[in-house]
């Protein structure tokens, strides 16, 4: 499956969180719920999936979860075969739990660029998460760069 563009429109995306937890950061009001700030600063107008966000998650908090949920991001995205629900899980469980209506709304606008994100997920965030994302990836192993075949390098030879 050639996939090179749901990889690019998740790399954008992951950007743009991380743009956004910076101006969520940058906003002096740590105890407010990030989807509070989003409607009410101008700085965050650009992230509208931050009006989303489970309203028990604080702006004090947000970087620390979207570390949590996004971190593992950029080496799974490298991967041949994507993970599907290891991408999304993480974020459901971080921003969204607790708010069904958000993360369906997420899911909404994820869809708009990447069609099977948030698609066929168990339903039960909590215990399902603590398996999916970075915490179940092999370990790092060294290579040479001789060895470096495949997606998205070409073989040599």
């Amino acid at each position: 499956m050639d996939d090179r563009f749901d990889r690019r429109e998740l790399l954008l995306h992951l950007g743009d969180v991380l743009e956004a937890a910076s101006g969520v950061a940058k906003i002096d009001r740590p105890d407010v719920p990030v989807s509070r700030l989003a409607l009410s600063d101008s700085s965050l107008q650009a992230f509208p999936f931050l009006r989303n966000v489970a309203t028990r998650v604080l702006a004090k908090d947000f970087s620390q979860r979207v570390a949590s949920a996004y971190g593992h991001w950029p080496r799974a995205l490298l991967e041949a075969e994507l993970d599907h629900a290891a991408l999304a899980l993480p974020v459901r469980r971080e921003l969204f739990d607790g708010g069904a209506d958000g993360w369906d709304a997420y899911v909404g606008y994820m869809r708009q660029k990447v069609i099977w994100f948030g698609v066929e997920l168990p339903d039960n965030a909590t215990s399902d998460t603590k398996t999916a994302g970075p915490s179940t990836a092999a370990p790092v192993q060294e290579r040479s760069p001789l060895e470096k075949t495949g997606w998205p390098w070409t073989p040599l030879g």
